[in-house]
């Protein structure tokens, strides 16, 4: 709770506590621990609520479709025959890399 900073939200979280110990006061002490990790927790949902993230695709169709390409391209290199064959395929894979990258 200290370390909260927004105080409106780290007041109504001591409030809303408070309120439900009262409660509890009148508890035996076994079961009072049970009641009290409740209490905090039930209290935390309610007001500091979950954070959510948004999921972002680490690489887009468009770079997948890049690398596809980039591949294609060195098995092409690979299956030449020819050193000018060869040499041409090396000039578009190289270019197809400097894409993707």
């Amino acid at each position: 709770m200290l370390y909260l900073k927004d105080s409106d939200t780290a007041q109504s979280l001591r409030v809303s506590q408070s309120s439900r110990f009262q409660s509890l006061q009148d508890l035996y002490k076994e079961d009072q621990w049970n009641d009290i990790r409740e209490s905090i927790n039930k209290t935390c949902a309610e007001v500091l609520r979950n954070k959510t993230t948004e999921h972002k695709e680490w690489i887009t169709p468009g770079t997948m479709e890049s690398i596809s390409k980039r591949k294609y391209l060195m098995e092409e290199c690979n299956k030449s025959r020819t050193r000018r064959e060869k040499a041409e395929a090396q000039k578009k894979y190289k270019a197809a890399n400097a894409e993707v990258k």
